[in-house]
């Protein structure tokens, strides 16, 4: 059968059924992935994310140029920081602190204007061990939101610097 069809100046392309597309893989892994960190499914989350972020990371049909292919790649960019945010979670979740750490400092290379990212490496490195790393991150997520944006920080963002504040605090006096 023909996959490649054109009618008036335009080209329709219907693959086989059997086919696999790589990018459409990668969006049912990544719901995988999304549903199993919300059931708490860690493991799940980690493998499925895994394959999401592996094939979103390569460039989608490099040196091509056209405007439905900007969309196309905006929604892939998108798909790729949704995957990075989940597998960090799942890392944390299963107590890989490093790995986590790498990941959720991946999602924010990505992307440096959503919390979420920056969040995922502030507790990363808290659970890690690293109070003065955590308290870098922090302040680098305030800088970028406070005087880059313009905004507050989330409640929940918010909290979590509380904590690590508070958490500090706590171990400078105990340390005297």
């Amino acid at each position: 059968s023909t996959m490649l069809m054109s009618s008036v100046g335009t080209y329709s392309f219907a693959p086989p059924a059997d086919m696999w597309i790589d990018v459409e893989h990668a969006a049912r892994s990544l719901d995988r992935a999304e549903g199993a960190i919300r059931r708490g499914d860690a493991s799940e989350a980690s493998r499925e994310a895994t394959v999401a972020s592996a094939i979103l990371r390569r460039p989608l049909l490099a040196g091509a140029e056209c405007s439905w292919l900007d969309d196309a790649r905006r929604r892939q960019s998108e798909a790729l920081y949704r995957s990075l945010v989940t597998l960090a979670a799942a890392w944390q979740a299963l107590g890989d602190h490093q790995l986590a750490v790498t990941v959720a400092q991946s999602a924010i290379d990505l992307d440096p204007y959503r919390e979420i990212g920056h969040r995922l490496l502030i507790e990363a490195e808290c659970d890690r061990g690293d109070r003065g790393a955590a308290t870098q991150a922090l302040e680098r997520c305030e800088a970028i939101f406070a005087k880059e944006l313009g905004v507050r920080l989330s409640t929940e963002t918010l909290r979590l610097a509380a904590h690590l504040r508070g958490s500090s605090n706590a171990a400078a006096i105990t340390d005297s």
